[in-house]
């Protein structure tokens, strides 16, 4: 009978560790999971990262990280209470471009005629060098063309040049 009672210990204990073992694994799983969703400290780095994106509603050309007036003060606010409720970034940018149109993202979306924006600049610099490619390549004539667009030798215009230099010299004291 001993030898039974100690045979029937033997699995209840293996059953107790095994229990003990998968207890603490999902204390430990359980506590990670409450780290990840526990919202980190809001700084003022964090809410000025976000807010060096944006601009200001009532200043022309002003960020809200610099800016001093109370709408920006508020909008401060409100980043800072959006990114402690957990949201990311462009959500809250997202939302401020919903509440108060695109101007207050600085850039102008690419979207509709706001493409234009981002296309003419390069286009005008490829046309340009373009122009000054040709311009820069013809060679130049032995023709001048006065204003009615007739051309005239260059061998005469060296002629009346120097015909004006003498009329110009005459007259001054040598």
């Amino acid at each position: 009978m001993n030898l039974h009672m100690a045979s029937s210990k033997v699995p209840n204990l293996r059953w107790f560790f095994s229990a003990f073992v998968m207890g603490l694994t999902a204390i430990l799983v359980l506590a990670a999971r409450v780290q990840a969703q526990t919202p980190q400290a809001v700084t003022d780095d964090d809410v000025n990262r976000i807010a060096s994106q944006l601009y200001c509603p009532v200043c022309e050309n002003v960020t809200l990280d610099v800016c001093p007036t109370t709408a920006c003060d508020r909008w401060r606010t409100a980043i800072r209470a959006k990114l402690e409720a957990g949201w990311s970034d462009q959500a809250i940018e997202d939302y401020f471009v919903e509440q108060y149109g695109a101007r207050v993202i600085g850039t102008p979306p690419r979207i509709g005629l706001g493409w234009l924006l981002y296309a003419v600049a390069p286009a005008s610099a490829i046309g340009l060098g373009v122009a000054a490619y040709f311009v820069l390549r013809r060679k130049p004539g032995n023709q001048a063309v006065t204003r009615n667009s007739a051309p005239v030798p260059t061998a005469e215009i060296k002629n009346w040049r120097e015909k004006l230099d003498r009329d110009i010299h005459k007259d001054e004291p040598v």
